[in-house]
């Protein structure tokens, strides 16, 4: 009798990501990347990152403007937390070194 594999069901990788460093403390954040759901929620609030995803040309006045808004949605949807305007407003606060790293 063949031995069969198991394979993972969703709960067994519920906690996958990766740990990037955020502090000289030793702390981590857990990023996961983001979701087809946190890529629609970002698309439909940020219409320029559809145009600028799609290689199009961007009024640089306006989209500096809107890049810290849209780096913290981006930051919480890669985190676990779409649309979760508590967890942008965290995301908004880190310095600007780790959410580069993020």
């Amino acid at each position: 009798m063949a031995d069969k594999e198991q394979g993972l069901g969703l709960h067994d990788i519920s906690d996958f990501g990766e740990d990037v460093p955020i502090d000289d403390k030793g702390r981590k954040l857990r990023v996961k990347g983001i979701s087809a759901q946190g890529v629609l929620l970002l698309l439909m609030r940020f219409p320029d990152l559809q145009k600028w995803l799609s290689g199009q040309s961007l009024k640089i006045a306006e989209t500096f403007f809107q890049a810290p808004e849209t780096i913290a949605a981006v930051i919480a949807a890669g985190t676990g937390a779409p649309g979760d305007s508590d967890a942008e407003d965290i995301a908004a606060s880190l310095p600007v070194e780790v959410q580069t790293d993020v």
